[in-house]
């Protein structure tokens, strides 16, 4: 599972983080349940622009882009996938 978060302007966790995208490790293992609360699900827009500011290509990000398209990474190639995850999500990834 590739899931990311980001830190809820205004919250001790925004402090720390920032605008940067927080791994589902670092939620689940690391955080407490008040620092928890100050986390929300990222979109597919927060994914893509991450993805595209990376300057090289990210598989943890990109996987993540596959799975809330609910696409196989297996089922299709990279060229492929980005079209249809910019058609599924509405992103430009590039």
């Amino acid at each position: 599972m590739n899931k990311f978060y980001k830190a809820i302007k205004g919250t001790k966790v925004y402090a720390e983080y920032g605008e940067a995208l927080i791994p589902y490790e670092a939620v689940a293992f690391e955080m407490n349940n008040a620092q928890r609360r100050q986390v929300e699900d990222a979109t597919a827009e927060d994914l893509a622009k991450a993805f595209n500011e990376s300057g090289e290509f990210d598989p943890e990000i990109f996987e993540a882009l596959l799975e809330m398209a609910e696409m196989d990474e297996e089922e299709i190639d990279r060229d492929e996938a980005e079209i249809e995850i910019e058609k599924r999500l509405g992103v430009k990834i590039s």
